[in-house]
């Protein structure tokens, strides 16, 4: 959930996590309010093609280490073709879904951002 937060406001993550660091100090009705409050005001911030490619390297980051210098190569240039608009978003995030299966780094597969929503209501792609 947090790479769908920082591909909108990235500050507003910084405040969650800030909130979480302090939810022993603060009673548990009280902490769901603010958190509900902070993370749907972080929601609510516009998500960029900037902000997206912040994600992106986040991602890059952790999938480095599985990765070949090849497939980190292609996933630079995919990142950089989003980054000029040349490519829809969906794009290195097919690719990121495809490493992430393939050198099975569980943060990642199970990560919202990169299924946003069932495979019936995806962008479909006809010839």
């Amino acid at each position: 959930m947090d790479k769908c937060v920082r591909s909108h406001s990235p500050e507003g993550l910084v405040g969650l996590n800030t909130l979480l660091q302090k939810a022993e100090t603060m009673s548990t009705a009280a902490l769901l309010n603010k958190y509900g409050t902070s993370f749907m005001a972080a929601l609510d911030c516009q998500a960029t093609v900037k902000k997206n490619v912040n994600v992106l390297q986040h991602i890059m980051r952790q999938l480095k280490a599985a990765l070949k210098s090849a497939d980190q190569i292609e996933l630079q240039d995919m990142m950089n073709r989003y980054a000029k608009t040349l490519v829809p978003l969906v794009v290195p995030l097919s690719l990121v879904n495809h490493y992430a299966c393939k050198y099975d780094v569980p943060s990642l597969k199970t990560q919202i951002y990169l299924k946003p929503h069932p495979l019936e209501l995806m962008l479909r792609n006809h010839v």
